[in-house]
């Protein structure tokens, strides 16, 4: 194709544009009414677009707001509880570690679990009262050693409830711990005070009993007799009888002696 025939179609093309009819002003109307309403459409889907973004960002931030406040609440606890392990009856965090070791025991499922906190707690205990081994502290020496035995009681609860396979292992294990625990109260009356004696013979026999499976003494009881110098018959107050003669031969001494007399 040439140049002269190239012109000639641009020429009859711009002659068709020409003579194309006029728009209608309906349809120009109306295309106008549908390209507004698609913009508001698109701005409405960039405005919650938006928001939503904004919200999961929120969320996200609230979210993690709240983790981190989870967490060192949890390690706040943590250290509060370390503290409290310590704690001897007197201090502040005492009665916290107390309940500590009651949530420890209701969420223990089995019986050697439950055997194995007990005697950490007495252990504890026992602790405290070798802390406390002074005139000063000797009321909360007393309290130690009377959460001591409460231990000891339940520890033999959990054993009496245990089945019949296991208890023969539990109880070595309570027998092994209290025969340990009873030296170490030995010790601590050599060097407590005088008043703090009571409560320490207390401990000291329930740590026997426990260790001995709570029976106690071993030998047999005694049936207390009379004393040794009353016969068995005799009733106080009451003269001893002098056995007199057998019935039927006279009594020499109630007879006089008579004295041959003159002839």
């Amino acid at each position: 194709m040439n140049e002269q025939e190239r012109l000639d179609r641009a020429k009859n093309a711009l002659e068709r544009l020409s003579s194309a009819p006029a728009p209608d002003p309906l349809r120009e109307a109306s295309a106008r009414r549908r390209f507004l309403e698609q913009a508001a459409r698109l701005r409405t889907g960039v405005r919650a677009a938006r928001q939503t973004n904004r919200g999961r960002l929120t969320i996200w931030l609230r979210g993690g707001i709240a983790i981190s406040l989870i967490v060192l609440a949890l390690g706040a606890m943590t250290g509060v509880a370390s503290a409290a392990d310590y704690a001897v009856p007197g201090d502040l965090l005492y009665p916290l570690d107390l309940s500590i070791e009651e949530l420890r025991l209701s969420l223990a499922r089995h019986p050697e679990d439950l055997v194995a906190l007990l005697l950490a707690f007495a252990d504890e205990r026992l602790q405290e009262v070798e802390q406390l081994n002074s005139p000063e502290t000797e009321q909360q020496m007393e309290i130690a050693l009377e959460a001591y035995e409460q231990t000891l009681i339940d520890l033999a609860l959990v054993l009496d409830s245990a089945e019949e396979t296991d208890q023969q292992a539990l109880t070595e294990m309570r027998a092994q711990a209290l025969s340990v625990h009873e030296q170490r109260l030995l010790v601590v009356r050599q060097e407590a005070p005088e008043q703090a004696w009571p409560g320490l013979d207390r401990a000291i026999e329930a740590s026997q009993k426990g260790r001995d499976g709570g029976r106690g003494n071993n030998d047999p009881e005694k049936t207390p007799g009379p004393p040794e110098d009353k016969p068995g018959n005799s009733s106080p107050g009451q003269p001893e009888k002098t056995p007199g003669p057998p019935e039927g031969v006279p009594n020499e001494s109630s007879h006089k002696t008579k004295t041959p007399g003159k002839p």
